[in-house]
């Protein structure tokens, strides 16, 4: 692997950056539809249309890279110097003694091609320089990254309440082609065969349940906070 590593304020000429809109079926800057139902009582069906990304281009030393984000979904891809690309991030709530796993049941992408993803970054304490950083190497692969559609992120439980951190990937590249890859409709099936039993909480805790789940507007398959 070969990580180019400068530092900023010495040898790279940052300038002007600009936000635009990148549409694939919708003209103006249109947040997703992202859909979560319940599919009976083992399985949970997320569905996600993109209308579009926004963008941002940033020239670091001659060259025109571009930042790429859905609006509303903050989260992205985390490995320094591969290219930054936009993550949806969902919380489901389980049965007990669930066993989960993804499949992608529908998957339809628009490619726009010719476009430099800016890659991520290190996040920066207060005492340190920013630094420009960025895989040569992997940037000259011919390969789809990320490599998954969807994964199960996390398992564990909060307070005694099982749940599943499902990571989806509706936005890919190609870093030798600078191919762009953006979902139109992504239709993500979690499977998760369990059985629920009655828990007892804290009356405090309730709203507090339902603001971490809400997100994901059906917390539990078949079931509300409410």
């Amino acid at each position: 692997m070969r990580l180019s590593v400068v530092v900023l304020t010495t040898l790279l000429t940052v300038g002007a950056a600009f936000s635009s809109w990148l549409g694939i079926t919708s003209p103006t800057p249109t947040i997703p539809r992202i859909e979560i139902n319940p599919d009976g009582n083992n399985a949970t069906i997320i569905e996600i249309t993109i209308p579009g990304l926004e963008t941002e281009t940033k020239e670091i030393d001659g060259e025109n890279w571009t930042v790429v984000q859905i609006p509303g979904e903050p989260a992205i891809t985390g490995k320094v110097g591969l290219p930054q690309l936009p993550v949806v991030v969902r919380n489901l709530a389980l049965p007990d003694n669930a066993t989960v796993d993804v499949s992608v049941v529908e998957s339809e992408f628009e490619k726009v091609s010719g476009v430099l993803i800016y890659p991520t970054q290190k996040p920066l304490t207060e005492c340190e320089q920013p630094v420009w950083q960025v895989d040569e190497t992997f940037y000259q692969k011919d390969l789809v990254y990320p490599s998954e559609l969807a994964t199960v992120k996390l398992q564990s439980t909060w307070r005694g309440l099982p749940f599943a951190t499902i990571e989806i990937n509706p936005v890919r590249y190609n870093p030798a082609k600078r191919e762009l890859f953006i979902t139109k409709k992504q239709v993500v099936q979690v499977n998760h065969a369990g059985v629920f039993r009655r828990k007892v909480i804290e009356p405090w805790t309730l709203g507090v349940l339902k603001n971490a789940y809400r997100q994901s507007r059906k917390v539990q398959p078949g079931r509300a906070l409410d």
